[in-house]
């Protein structure tokens, strides 16, 4: 509009200049025409002065030819050319004073179109005067605009430093989440494969029981005697030669015997050290096992823990946010299974005024909604966000329900941004700004916006 008024101005500021060149050019006619009828005037009065000479001068000869009726020829002729030279004197007079009435018409023409340039100057000058003042009060409003806007800037700028503020600590929150999320995730890629190693220990262990038990079965088919009898055959060895001897004739014997397991001895004591190796592996895998398993009980005591905390004090803002939509009653919410904290379902019952004592399933559409959105706000007070979107959440409440929450939805934006997407009037009415989409042309949509804030200002 500013642009606009300007250009106007401007175009007017140019007709004027137009209007007073064409004036100063009539002006300049007008001198002309002033003096050629000056001109005119002069040379009339000169020729009607000849004229009256010339009358005077006739009258004299007519009064001699009065007198002397014996006049000549000749002075006859000189009669008849002075009344020829008034005729055309005569004739001349006519012709100026048909010229001057053409001047003093085109005289009053020009100043008819004079005075109508002059009220058009003076029309377009008031024009000019009340442009220019509003003008200036544009520019005074712009100011004005300019100086809100900066202060706009400013706190904009404090609330993005504070956003910046906010989404760091969040960052930082999320990062220290990833990382108990991480050290769970290797605490239980750890377990895993302690899990495995152990049930690896297990399946060689029952290998390794099985091979000493098929041991002791052979040592019972091939010497007739049980394992722990065999144990008290063993001694030490101080005289080689005479064991050598002695080997060899028990050799003898047991040839004498049958078939026999001559490395049965060895893979005994083979056997037994690896049954040692694999107890001990055995017995760390079940230490490993428990400090694992004490880990997941700390972890999930903290997490239970903190769990309960939080859901004690959202219960708490729960009843005093349903007290505060719903005029009264009482609300609670408890887990179903409170011995199994984190994978427990949530009760939610509520008595709203006038009503007994129910749960959620049992309440109308509106207030089950009215509940839901209660709760939503009971969340916000106990971990409160910089920016939160709402989706019709109240759709299915009745007006006074609706005035009760758009009332309670503008109380809360004081320390939270709502995005909210509705149809109904009450929600619309406490908003800042709106946001609308229409369709004038088929296929093309257009966004409009309003700004209720200024428009109630």
């Amino acid at each position: 509009e500013y642009f606009k008024l300007n250009n106007y101005l401007k175009q007017i500021k140019e007709n004027i200049l137009k209007t007073n060149k064409e004036i100063e050019k009539i002006q300049d006619e007008i001198k002309s025409f002033e003096l050629e009828s000056i001109e005119l005037k002069k040379k009339e009065e000169d020729l009607r002065e000849k004229i009256n000479r010339t009358n005077d001068k006739l009258n004299l000869i007519n009064s001699e030819i009065n007198i002397n009726s014996s006049n000549t020829e000749e002075e006859k002729e000189k009669y008849v050319l002075l009344n020829e030279k008034i005729t055309k004197l005569e004739i001349e007079i006519a012709r100026i004073h048909q010229r001057k009435l053409e001047l003093i018409n085109q005289k009053k023409l020009i100043n008819d179109s004079i005075n109508e340039n002059t009220e058009q100057i003076q029309s377009k000058k008031s024009k000019l005067e009340n442009l220019s003042h509003q003008i200036e009060e544009n520019n005074y409003k712009n100011s004005i605009k300019n100086k809100d806007i900066i202060k706009l800037s400013e706190k904009k700028k404090v609330s993005q430093d504070k956003i910046k503020l906010l989404i760091q600590n969040k960052n930082e929150l999320n990062k220290k989440i990833e990382q108990e999320q991480y050290n769970l995730k290797g605490y239980n890629k750890q377990l895993l494969i302690s899990n495995k190693a152990l049930n690896k220990t297990i399946v060689q262990l029952n290998k390794v029981e099985m091979e000493m038990e098929n041991i002791k079965n052979s040592i019972y088919e091939d010497y007739q005697i049980t394992y722990n009898l065999a144990l008290g055959y063993k001694k030490e060895i101080k005289n080689l030669n005479g064991t050598y001897t002695e080997i060899k004739d028990l050799k003898n014997r047991i040839r004498d015997l049958g078939a026999v397991n001559i490395n049965a001895i060895e893979e005994y004591k083979r056997i037994k050290e690896r049954h040692t190796f694999l107890s001990k592996q055995r017995e760390d895998l079940e230490i490993a096992k428990n400090n694992l398993y004490e880990i997941i009980r700390n972890i999930t005591s903290r997490m239970e823990k903190q769990f309960l905390e939080q859901f004690n004090i959202i219960g708490k803002e729960f009843n005093n946010v349903f007290k505060e939509l719903f005029q009264g009653g009482y609300a609670k919410i408890y887990l179903s299974e409170p011995d199994n904290v984190l994978s427990s379902g949530i009760v939610i019952e509520v008595q709203p005024s006038g009503k007994k004592f129910q749960n959620l399933s049992l309440l109308s559409g509106g207030e089950r909604a009215l509940t839901a959105i209660a709760l939503l706000f009971a969340i916000l007070r106990v971990k409160p966000t910089p920016f939160c979107i709402l989706d019709e959440i109240e759709a299915s409440l009745d007006d006074p329900n609706a005035l009760r929450y758009a009332t309670f939805l503008k109380e809360f934006s004081k320390s939270t941004q709502f995005v909210t997407i509705t149809h109904r009037k009450r929600t619309m009415e406490i908003a800042d700004i709106l946001y609308g989409i229409t369709m004038e042309d088929q296929g093309v949509s257009k966004l409009i916006s309003v700004k209720l804030t200024e428009l109630a200002s």
